[in-house]
Parts: structure tokens; sequence; C-alpha cells
């Protein structure tokens, strides 16, 4: 009934149902906390399982005090439980140096946003520093802005980093070049050393392969593609190759081979290349030295023998020529065999040069002098197109040199420019001084040499000439009596621009004596004295002894030094001069000579030999006072020189 209350049967119904339901609720409501609860702490634990699990170190912060760490950021600083991080300040395990870094970091951070990475170190328990790459994250609930601080170790990535800078540091320091290529063959790394010998970048190589890259250069002897193949699967290579490039012709000496994995698997390919051009061309040269020297003792022993021969020939035609002095055929006939026994005896001397055992007679001379006396017959060397400028101070230091060995260099590098310059062009003649050397310089504008032009120029019968302009024999000859000579030369030309040789003659003293004799060619005078002629060559020595028998003197002769003592031991009388061969067999002439000075101390010596070291030498320093006659010769000179001998002072009596 409206208006009217609960019935009182009702209301008491009421109150005793209402607590019932209240302690239903109360009862649920307990109940749905105590899930919520368990729920919320299954899941931190296994959350907290999960940060546990994780390899980077986790640290999470509130305020600046550790509020957690995980396993790995203990251990990263040396705590044995994470526990002991809880409550210390955050910067107790930062290096100090990253303090300020950090705090900007936590500023900056925004909720759900990372931060960084940022590379830091921490600081262990034990002082030492560690690398570490930190990443933050702000995380706000209801008790305030949280930092999850997530770190990663970076000891191991940079101990790599440090030893692949080290290795890399090491390599580039290396002289000898190294390239390295990937698995799939392109190179990925080259040094500085490989870098200087192509002349390249590094950037224009990697990336490239390196069987392309090989097989660019076009080397010679060597499969490039197939090397680089066969050391893709395994194999090693070790060879030598050259190629030519804008600087010439290049040698190399290179090792290939593979690197492997722990499993076996090659993931590199490495090639070591040593630059050997310059052991190769020093190689070259000293086979060339070889060869030289071969053909030269050859050439010295022909010469010498062709010079015996030859002084057979010019005495006979003297004698001839002396005994017919009013038949005109004859005395034509004798001058025709003495000019052409003349030009064969320049030959002679020419071999007896290249192979280093022509009889030198150096002397102090004044170079400017001697090179402006030779003016005349240097221009009319050249044609009217060519001219020739000679320009020499005459206030240069002298030098020592034979004066006809400079003149036939003179003539022979002349020539050579002459035979260079194609048109109009100039030949060059100066002088500057150098350390202990005047240098001496032959320059022309014609075409120059490329390289192995002027390795070759100085062998003998190389020419660059027609056939039939010239036999290769003249630069040859002038390089063995110039290195004979102890002056050494050099040479600068490039195709197209010209070339210049230099001779650097050793500088001398104006007082300096003279170490050699030259031919006098003086008129003959007779004697009566005593003679003993030694010379294994027959008919030479029937030709001396007949020529100073003719001239009064009393001649003995022996084929030999053994022959000699004994014709000595017999003879009662004086001998006043021993005319000796130098090359004698058994007994050489210079030991013959000092073996019967000793026992005639008063008798005088006259040497003859057309080879340089035979007489330059030890028979100069046991012999003093003896004299030299270079083969071959006039039997005019052997007069002059056999009385210039017998009239010289005695030699003081050795001391016993």
């Amino acid at each position: 009934m409206a208006g009217q209350g609960l019935h009182p049967h009702r209301l008491s119904w009421l109150e005793r149902w209402l607590p019932g339901v209240a302690a239903r609720l109360e009862r649920r409501n307990a109940e749905a906390v105590a899930a919520a609860t368990k729920l919320r702490s299954d899941a931190e634990a296994t959350y907290g399982r999960a940060l546990e699990a994780v390899p980077d170190g986790i640290c999470v912060t509130r305020d600046g005090r550790v509020v957690f760490v995980n396993a790995a950021m203990a251990k990263l600083v040396g705590l044995g439980d994470p526990g002991e991080a809880v409550g210390r300040s955050t910067l107790d395990f930062i290096d100090p140096e990253f303090h300020a870094k950090i705090e900007r970091g936590r500023a900056d951070a925004v909720d759900s946003v990372l931060q960084g990475p940022v590379e830091i170190r921490l600081r262990h328990l034990d002082g030492s520093l560690i690398p570490v790459e930190l990443r933050i994250v702000a995380m706000d609930d209801a008790g305030g802005r949280n930092f999850l601080n997530v770190v990663r170790d970076l000891t191991a990535q940079k101990g790599a980093e440090t030893e692949a800078q080290l290795r890399a540091t090491v390599l580039d320091q290396a002289t000898d070049g190294v390239v390295i290529a990937n698995d799939r063959g392109r190179i990925v790394y080259v040094n500085r050393a490989f870098c200087e010998m192509r002349g390249c970048e590094p950037g224009s190589i990697l990336g490239k392969l390196a069987a392309d890259d090989f097989a660019s250069l076009g080397a010679v002897g060597v499969d490039a593609r197939d090397i680089v193949e066969r050391v893709s699967a395994g194999e090693t290579w070790h060879g030598r190759y050259h190629y030519t490039d804008e600087t010439g012709e290049r040698h190399r000496d290179t090792q290939f081979f593979s690197v492997s994995d722990s499993d076996g698997h090659i993931h590199s390919i490495v090639a070591l290349v040593r630059d050997i051009t310059q052991e190769v061309r020093l190689e070259q040269q000293a086979e060339q030295g070889r060869k030289l020297e071969a053909v030269g003792q050859l050439a010295g022993g022909l010469a010498h023998d062709l010079s015996n021969l030859l002084t057979v020939i010019l005495g006979h035609v003297e004698i001839l020529s002396l005994e017919r002095p009013d038949d005109a055929v004859v005395q034509n006939h004798a001058q025709a065999i003495g000019e052409a026994a003349e030009r064969s005896a320049t030959m002679a001397r020419q071999l007896l040069a290249f192979g280093g055992r022509r009889l030198l007679a150096p002397r102090v001379v004044d170079l400017a002098k001697v090179v402006r006396d030779q003016r005349e017959l240097l221009a009319e060397l050249l044609p009217d197109r060519i001219a020739l400028e000679i320009d020499l101070d005459a206030s240069l230091a002298p030098v020592r040199v034979d004066p006809a060995v400079l003149q036939q260099a003179l003539s022979e590098l002349v020539m050579n420019a002459r035979d260079a310059i194609v048109g109009d062009g100039e030949s060059r003649i100066f002088a500057q001084p150098r350390e202990g050397a005047v240098a001496l310089s032959i320059e022309d504008d014609g075409a120059g040499m490329d390289a192995p032009t002027r390795e070759r120029m100085f062998e003998p019968f190389f020419t660059t000439r027609e056939v039939g302009a010239g036999a290769g024999l003249g630069l040859a000859t002038t390089h063995g009596l110039v290195i004979q000579s102890g002056a050494s030369l050099e040479v600068e030309s490039e195709p197209g621009c010209g070339t210049c040789v230099r001779l650097l003659l050793p500088e001398a003293s104006l007082t300096a004596p003279s170490l050699a004799a030259e031919n006098p060619g003086r008129n003959g005078v007779e004697g009566n004295e005593t003679l003993l002629v030694v010379e294994d060559e027959e008919r030479l020595r029937a030709l001396v002894c007949r020529d100073l028998t003719r001239a009064g003197y009393r001649v003995l002769d022996a084929p030999d030094g053994r022959v000699a003592l004994e014709i000595a031991a017999s003879h009662a009388g004086a001998i006043d001069l021993l005319v000796c061969d130098v090359i004698l067999p058994g007994l050489d002439g210079a030991e013959l000579a000092g073996r019967l000075r000793r026992e005639r101390p008063g008798m005088r010596v006259l040497l003859m030999s057309g080879y340089a070291p035979a007489v330059e030498a030890e028979p100069r320093r046991s012999l003093p006072g003896a004299l030299f006659l270079a083969k071959p010769f006039r039997m005019r000179d052997l007069r002059a020189f056999a009385r210039e001998a017998l009239d010289a002072p005695a030699e003081p009596r050795p001391e016993s």
C-alpha cells in the first residue's frame, strides 16, 4: 500500500540477509585481491627470470639509486650478489669522466623512448675500467620515474678492434705488398706498400675481383686467373713474374695462399708481393758483367797473339823499307802493308782495351786544354747541320787520365751523338766539378734511348746503326778504357729527350808523376852492349834479335825463363839489358827479371807486353826502374827504348 513503510516482518528478514551478502562480497573481494597479487607476483618472477637470463647487464634506478640489477650487471662491476648494489648511487659504478653525460641522458629521457646508445666506461670494484654500450629507457609509475639501463660489455669488441688496428698498422708498415680478398674473391684490403708498387690509391683496387686485377697486369709467364682459382681451392703458389707499366719493366716475387676458419672453410685469400725489380736488374748486370768478362778475356787473348804477329809484320815492313829505299814499287807495297798493319794494331788495342788489358799511359793533364786541342777533330766528325759547343772553364782541377783514352772516348761519344740527331741539332761538351772528380759531359738533343737500349749501349757488337755502318766495338772499347783508367760513366737518356754521358775523371795534383811510359817513337840509337832477349813467339824473337844485332848489340836469346836462366848462368861476361816478354810459359818475365837482377845487380830491364794487368801492378813494385814497351811496336821504338834503358842510372844494389 502506497505511503506505507516496510512491513516489520520484511524488515526483519532484510536485516538478517544483508550481513550475509556483505560477508560474501568481502570474501569474494579478498579472493580477487589475492588472485591479482599472485598474478603480479608470478609476473614479477617471470620478468625477473627473463631479466636474469638476458646476457646484457640490466640496472633499474630511481632518484639516482639502484633499485635492481641482474646477475650479468653485478658480475660486470665485480659484485658477488646483485643485492649488494640495491640502494647505492649509480655513479659509484661509472667512470667519473662520464658522470655528466649520464645526468644529461636521464634529463633528456622520455617515457618509453630509448636514449642512446652511448659508449661509456664502468668502474669495476678493483678499479679497472670496462668499456660498455649504454641504452636508457625512462618509465613512470605511481611511485615516480624509473630508469631502465641496458649495458652491453664491449671489452671483447674493443680488443678485437684494437687487434685489427694493430694488424692493419703492422701490415701497412710492411715493405712488401699485402693484398687480402674475401671468400668471393673480392679485394677487401691492400697495404701502403702495394699501392706504392702499383702507383694507385686503395679505392681504385678495393672491391675488384683479385683474378681480374692480377690478370689486368698482363704478367709474362703466368696464368693469373688459374693461379687465383687454384689458391681459392686451397692450394698455395709462389713464383716470379714481370710486366710492363708506364715506368718500364717491373719484376715481382709473389706468394698466394688461403686462410681457413676452424671448420676448414676458406674465408680469405692473401697475396704477399715483393718488388724485386732492382734485384733482378742487379742480377742482370752481374750476368752481363760475367759475359763481358768472358768476352773480354777471349778478346784480350786474341789481341795479344795478334799484337805479336803485327809486331812481326811491322818489323819486316820497316826492314824491307830500309833495305830497298830506292825501289818505288817496294816502298809503295811496304807503305800499304804498314798502313794495314797499323789499322789492325788499332783494332788489337781496342780489343785489349775492351778486355781491360791495354797498356795505358795515365798522366796529369789540363782537361780543358786536351778537349780544346781536339775541337777541330771533333768538329770534323759532325756534319754542318750539327753544331758543336764546348764550354770548359780553365779553372777546372787537373785530372789523371791517358790523353789517348780521353780523345778516343770523346770521338766515340760525339759520333754517337751525331748518329742520334736527325736533322739540325747540337752536341755540347761541358764539365763540372764533383767531389774528388771532374764530370765531363757529352750531351746531345737527339732521339734519346729507351731503357733496353740504354742498358746495352756499352755491349760489344751491339749497335743501332745500319748494317755495315759500324761493328759495335767503339762504345764498348770506350767503356773498357774509361773503367781501366780509374774513371766511371753515368748515362741519362729518355726517348725524345736526348742523351747525356758523363765521364767522372779523378782529380789529380799537377805535380803527380806519370805511372806509365809512352812509346817515344824516337830514332833508334846504336850500341855495343850485351842484351838477353826472352820471347816465346819464335818469329818475333828472331825479328827482335835481328834488329838489335843490326844496331850493333851483342844479342843472346831464349824462348822461355828456364832457358834464359841457363844462358845467364853460363855466360861469363856482363848482361847489360834484359829484353823480356812479361807473359812467358813457366817462369813469367817479371819473376825472371827479379832473379837475374839479384845475380846481376847492374842489369837493366825492358819488359814487353800488351797486357795492362801484367805490367801495371806487381812488376812495378818489384822492378823499380824497369821500362815497359807496349805491343805492337815498330823496331825503331824497340831500339829507342833499349837505348833509354841502357842509359838510365843503375838501380842501387839491394841489401842482403
